[in-house]
């Protein structure tokens, strides 16, 4: 028998992400980005970083520019990505 939903803990945050309501997911995005030019109008993040992390799909902003600070769960989340394990 094969799972027909998330095969892996990233593919869960897609289905999430996926599953909220448009505005929800619009208001979360816009949120994150006033965020992050925030952090780069006082200077805390570099250029490069600030336009890794727009650029970042919603849900994946710690995995795209921080992965050295994810939590376990994250770790596990992309170490499985595509292998199909949960």
């Amino acid at each position: 028998m094969s799972k027909s939903g998330p095969q892996d803990d990233l593919q869960n945050v897609d289905q999430a992400v996926s599953e909220m309501r448009p505005d929800a997911r619009a208001t979360a995005l816009q949120e994150r980005d006033a965020a992050i030019r925030e952090l780069l109008a006082q200077g805390r993040i570099t250029p490069e970083a600030g336009e890794m992390a727009l650029a970042a799909p919603l849900g994946h902003l710690g995995r795209t520019v921080a992965p050295e600070m994810m939590s376990p769960f994250g770790q596990r989340a992309v170490s499985q990505a595509g292998s199909g394990r949960a």
